[in-house]
């Protein structure tokens, strides 16, 4: 109720009085399909339904469809088909079907730069598995529908602390239309086989976008590589094998730089990373302040990361994709260069050179804690 009266005080400012809240339908999440059969967009929002009754504002979760020829058309046609009139100034979530982004990211691009009434920090997430329509479906989950609120958190907090997902808003990822020589990458979500009373809606990775191309997810270590070299995130965690036991650092603070240019007629890339190292976990008596054994701990990290990059590199590689943005860099120092090399893939591990400098910062073992 608290969260309703914070959405609606803005709204209320306008001029809008309980009668107008009885016809307003304000949009938590909207769905992008596109149906290459009939050529339509298919959109789905899921709304919040305000009204009033002698108990005092109520509302209830309702999903509307509404398709046409283009996203405009379609979107005018909520408004047609149905009795409320949709706010979509409260967006939290934006989903994108995979034949969207096959068939018409451009238009989608377009539309969304050009609508304003549209709230553009939202978060976006890919269903390349299944319609957009059907994640936003209620009958999906056992009570409240597509959680909206819940993924949203799940974004922020996944991205923060665990370096696995990398959240981007819509504005974000606009902006990449605006941008030359870099690849947006997104989150995807699923439906879970799930009976439990669990939600079956998830996050299951991220991937990146090569024009009108999803591909796949990155696995777990591409995934840390390219949040730590974006400095994404604020925390993730590694396990590192040492001895007959296993020891897990938490890995904070990444600090990042890469520089590209041409030399000799091929791409040149420097990638240089400062990490901070705090030990987290270890059933075995450590000490840091060992010198071998603080130095051993820092090769390791630095070969564990070293070797993150690498596979993401591989993934770029095999892709054709450059989510990293190291084209992107040429083009800003020298846009003629750029063109000349625009399709030039700079994913050889030959023409990158990485350097890893980690430092531990928390001192400990089983038996005194830190110190």
């Amino acid at each position: 109720m608290k969260k309703l009266l914070l959405i609606l005080i803005p709204i209320l400012l306008t001029g809008c009085n309980y009668i107008e809240l009885n016809d307003l339908a304000i949009a938590t999440s909207i769905g992008v399909d596109y149906d290459n059969n009939t050529k339509n967009f298919k959109l789905t929002a899921q709304v919040m339904d305000t009204k009033t009754s002698e108990k005092g504002m109520e509302n209830d979760t309702l999903v509307y469809e509404a398709e046409d020829k283009t996203l405009s058309s379609a979107i005018n046609n909520f408004f047609i088909k149905n009795p409320k009139n949709i706010y979509f100034g409260h967006l939290e979530m934006c989903v994108l079907g995979s034949d969207a982004i096959k068939y018409k990211l451009d238009n989608i691009f377009d539309y969304f730069i050009r609508e304003s009434s549209i709230k553009s920090s939202c978060y976006v997430l890919i269903s390349k598995e299944k319609k957009a329509n059907e994640i936003l479906n209620p009958k999906n989950e056992q009570e409240k529908g597509f959680p909206a609120e819940d993924l949203k958190k799940v974004l922020s907090d996944s991205t923060k602390k665990t370096g696995l997902i990398n959240k981007i808003t819509l504005e974000e990822f606009l902006s990449y239309e605006l941008k030359k020589g870099i690849d947006p990458t997104l989150p995807t979500v699923i439906l879970k086989n799930d009976k439990t009373n669990s939600s079956k809606t998830v996050i299951n990775g991220i991937t990146t976008i090569k024009k009108n191309k999803i591909n796949k997810n990155m696995n777990q270590n591409q995934s840390i590589a390219f949040n730590t070299i974006n400095n994404n995130y604020e925390s993730t965690n590694i396990i590192i094998k040492y001895k007959d036991n296993y020891i897990s650092f938490d890995i904070t603070n990444p600090k990042t730089n890469i520089s590209a240019k041409v030399k000799n007629n091929k791409i040149k890339t420097n990638i240089n990373i400062n990490l901070e190292a705090h030990l987290s976990e270890t059933n075995k008596k450590i000490s840091l302040t060992n010198k071998n054994t603080n130095e051993y701990f820092m090769r390791t990290i630095n070969k564990t990361f070293k070797n993150y990059i690498k596979e993401l590199i591989i993934y770029n590689m095999e892709n054709n994709t450059d989510n990293l943005g190291i084209k992107n860099i040429i083009y800003k120092d020298n846009p003629k260069m750029y063109r000349k090399y625009k399709n030039v893939n700079p994913y050889n591990m030959d023409n990158i050179n990485i350097k890893i400098k980690s430092n531990i910062y928390v001192h400990g073992n089983i038996n005194k804690g830190a110190f």
